[in-house]
């Protein structure tokens, strides 16, 4: 919840509405998925609160983004929305005032595909694994965090070392 206050000098006016009525996303931006629309409509305004004879009114703003929507924001990386919210006192005056929305990446673990049984196999001839075998397969794994860079290995003496990077 975003609380947002505003004042009106019309004590009388009652009855006002709140809309978002517009959003700016600056930041670290690249990876962000959503378009305008679909921003717009992670906030939404609640009920405006105002009292006949008072001049001070009231809202609570929320907002809603699915994790999905910001998983590509890393460690030290911050998305701000900015939004518009108009106040229509139904009496011909609009007032707006913007409020910004923070969100600060988090370092999302990797993850590796499963191996299927048979997908890596000794490529050599020998019927001896010692130094010389030669495995073959593919390995795959998602870091959802752009910009990343994947390290895999097998490990227990014996490792194959592999790195990946994340451009997007």
């Amino acid at each position: 919840t975003i609380p947002v206050s505003f004042t009106d000098v019309d004590l009388t006016d009652v009855g006002y509405s709140a809309a978002i009525a517009s959003v700016v996303a600056s930041g670290d931006v690249d990876g962000l998925t959503l378009n305008n629309s679909q921003l717009l409509s992670l906030a939404s305004p609640g009920t405006v609160i105002k009292d006949a004879g008072s001049s001070t009114s009231s809202l609570n703003m929320s907002f809603n983004v699915p994790n999905s929507a910001v998983d590509y924001l890393g460690a030290g990386k911050t998305l701000s929305l900015t939004y518009t919210v108009a106040v229509n006192d139904g009496h011909g005056g609009v007032g707006t005032r913007d409020f910004v929305v923070t969100i600060n990446g988090a370092n999302d673990a990797p993850t590796l595909d499963v191996i299927n049984s048979g997908s890596v196999f000794d490529s050599t001839t020998s019927a001896n694994l010692g130094a010389t075998a030669n495995l073959s397969g593919i390995l795959a794994g998602h870091d959802l965090d752009a910009g990343t860079t994947l390290t895999y290995g097998i490990t227990n003496g014996e490792h194959i070392v592999y790195t990946k990077d994340r451009k997007s």
